[in-house]
């Protein structure tokens, strides 16, 4: 099943999944972009042509990827370069609303990126994690991403970066359990299956 979305500034239909992707114009009707698995087995690909389209595919196959992917405007780059950007964002990532600041994990650290001119992010805030393993989402709590929720395997946790400030929460945690951001709030809703609870971040 595809994820489908419309471009922050509506005009743009994406669509993908890890076998499909193509960007139309909702202005003109036509096709911006596509890249289709079934394309590829039509023809011979060099190895590494293969990987990195194999690459954009995979971020597709996800509603952030396609909006991350749609944020840098991707679909006006040529192959090498769509795939020089990708390979230099990590996963779990988020983004912001209005597409100005990604929030990713690496090497141990949360970072905020801001959007300084065009396609280029700039980092404007680092939070060393300690003790921290296996977090499967981030969610941002405010529009700066300055606030941010992830699930963990034991639970959720909140950090208030520009503070500094940690809080943990031990929760029972299903297999299909999910985590969403109310915006506005610093309110989080966990959806495990059987019942949905909402949190709210405060920092001091």
């Amino acid at each position: 099943m595809p994820n489908a979305m419309i471009s922050n500034d509506g005009k743009r239909l994406i669509c993908g999944n890890n076998e499909a992707l193509e960007v139309w114009s909702i202005e003109t009707g036509l096709s911006l972009f596509r890249l289709h698995i079934q394309d590829q087995v039509d023809e011979e690909l060099e190895e590494d042509v293969e990987l990195m389209q194999g690459a954009i595919l995979d971020m597709g196959s996800h509603a952030i990827g396609l909006r991350l992917m749609d944020a840098i405007s991707l679909w006006e780059l040529p192959l090498t370069e769509q795939y020089k950007l990708l390979q230099s964002m990590s996963e779990p990532m988020a983004i912001s609303s209005d597409n100005e600041h990604i929030l990713s994990h690496e090497d141990g650290s949360l970072s905020v990126l801001e959007r300084r001119e065009g396609r280029h992010y700039t980092e404007t805030l680092q939070f060393k994690l300690t003790n921290l393993w296996g977090i499967s989402k981030l969610v941002p709590l405010s529009d700066d991403c300055s606030f941010v929720a992830a699930a963990l395997p034991e639970g959720i946790a909140a950090w208030d970066l520009n503070s500094k400030k940690m809080a943990t929460l031990p929760l029972p945690f299903a297999f299909t359990t999910t985590i969403h951001n109310i915006p506005k709030t610093r309110m989080l809703a966990v959806d495990n299956g059987q019942s949905i609870s909402i949190f709210r971040f405060l920092s001091y």
